[in-house]
């Protein structure tokens, strides 16, 4: 394995490194160049790489509507629409993302409850924090599950969640995590991310062809993405996918069908996502394809790598945003060094926004020095992480967002692979599922609401114990 020393003086100016080869021979990172800051800063070092500081905290209220159930029933030979449905029971679920990178969400202090034509049948949710025996779920999801009773002639559900946590500012030590070697194993939770996940190694027609991806990993890195440590091996990475793929569209879609009259709306119902595959050949699309395909490039080259999807609350001046132009995702990859004393330090999650750097053209900008957004991200102090997967696609369940193909194009891709037809439109993620008995409606209108407040300090867990008052290390 070839190991980079970093140089503290920086000996090549270029400002475009062209392969994997020329950066393990010329690779020199300008480390963090501490500034002042302002007096008694509150900051964290969660491990030798990453330093949180500027908290901000939240409550964070999640409301779904479910109604328009587009079923048919029999009357005698007469078959007709309903917009009820009868439960005789069933589960509901949604995602919480208890500790990301750069937030922490107090589970034991989530509230929640599930009304079936306004009647509240469960306001008590069950947090799922592993699946069994402390197998954890893939990336250290949690999830919330409501229970449904006998209900019968239901015309909506509806779920409503709220959540406490708090947010900070990450700043990355990229010379010192440059020094990390492979390790020999990842922990449980890493490994965990090396599973099959649904819209990175398959989609609702099957497994992606990711054949053309990982051959595209072994190019950009010479066919070892092993030649230098794992930061090293991620920053590379997330140039050459910020070069391969560029958003053009929104990446989502509002309620369909009966729900809104036909009418278009800017309220949130679905992520649009094509998968891995369909980014590296098509080059464009949904900005949501861009973190998938980072992801599926980093364990194509053996580092574990969650999705995350959160909430961005922060203030805009002269800009009304909606609730679908508000979410926002990255992609975090582990970083693992056993050689540290303090167990709980070993693993750090790295945030890489790989959705700012592609619109920055970050692979224009040089390489060897530290960049916002690779590590170092102010924005995520106001940012609600949701979510580490579009859907929870490890449990059974349904949902109901309809995919939105973007133009001609898009929608050749999929009837040219898969046995559907030009008019087929079929299900999109949206973060939630359910089972209902005897049977779930075939289809049913749905959209999200949420909102951010400030929480009252009852509803906070205190600071870390590491949370201490000074000057954190700044970049320039």
């Amino acid at each position: 394995m070839l190991f980079m020393t970093p140089i503290t003086r920086q000996i090549d100016s270029m400002r475009r490194t062209t392969s994997m080869s020329a950066l393990a021979a010329t690779l020199t990172f300008v480390g963090a160049v501490a500034t002042p800051a302002a007096a008694q800063e509150l900051f964290w070092q969660v491990s030798p790489y990453l330093t949180l500081t500027d908290p901000e905290e939240w409550k964070f209220s999640v409301r779904l509507q479910v109604d328009n159930y587009e079923d048919t029933s029999r009357t005698g030979l007469v078959e007709h629409a309903t917009k009820v449905i009868n439960v005789e029971s069933g589960t509901v679920y949604y995602p919480i993302a208890p500790a990301s990178s750069h937030a922490q969400t107090f589970f034991d202090h989530t509230e929640g409850q599930v009304l079936l034509n306004d009647v509240i049948v469960d306001d008590t949710p069950t947090i799922f924090i592993d699946r069994g025996q402390g197998v954890p779920m893939p990336g250290g999801a949690f999830l919330a599950q409501f229970d449904l009773p006998d209900f019968e002639r239901v015309s909506e559900m509806t779920l409503l969640l709220t959540t406490f946590g708090r947010s900070w500012e990450t700043i990355y030590n990229e010379e010192e995590a440059a020094k990390v070697p492979w390790p020999a194993e990842w922990p449980p939770i890493a490994q965990s991310l090396f599973e099959p996940e649904m819209y990175i190694d398959y989609g609702p027609f099957g497994p992606y062809d990711l054949a053309p991806l990982k051959e595209k990993v072994m190019e950009w890195t010479e066919g070892n993405p092993k030649a230098v440590p794992p930061a090293v091996t991620a920053k590379w990475l997330a140039w050459k996918v910020a070069e391969a793929y560029r958003p053009t569209n929104k990446g989502y879609a509002g309620p369909s069908g009966a729900s809104t009259n036909g009418q278009s709306t800017s309220l949130f119902a679905a992520f649009l996502v094509d998968g891995p595959a369909f980014a590296l050949e098509r080059g464009q699309g949904s900005r949501f394809n861009l973190p998938v395909l980072l992801a599926a490039a980093y364990r194509a080259a053996g580092i574990p790598a969650r999705v995350v999807i959160g909430y961005n609350f922060a203030e805009t001046r002269g800009k009304r945003m909606s609730d679908a132009e508000r979410l926002h995702a990255w992609v975090e990859f582990a970083l693992y060094d056993p050689a540290i004393t303090d167990e709980k330090q070993r693993l750090t999650w790295v945030p890489v926004d790989i959705i700012e750097l592609q619109s920055r053209a970050v692979w224009r900008q040089p390489f060897d020095k530290p960049i916002r957004y690779f590590g170092s991200n102010k924005d995520l102090a106001e940012i609600v992480p949701i979510a580490f997967s579009f859907s929870p696609y490890w449990i059974s369940g349904v949902s109901y967002g309809r995919y939105a193909y973007e133009n001609d194009r898009t929608r050749l891709y999929y009837t040219s692979r898969y046995d559907i037809s030009r008019e087929a439109r079929f299900f999109a993620p949206s973060l939630w599922s359910w089972n209902v008995m005897p049977a779930p409606p075939a289809w049913a209108g749905q959209w999200f609401n949420f909102s951010k407040d400030s929480p009252q300090r009852s509803s906070l867990d205190p600071l870390p114990a590491d949370a201490h008052r000074g000057a954190p290390p700044r970049r320039p």
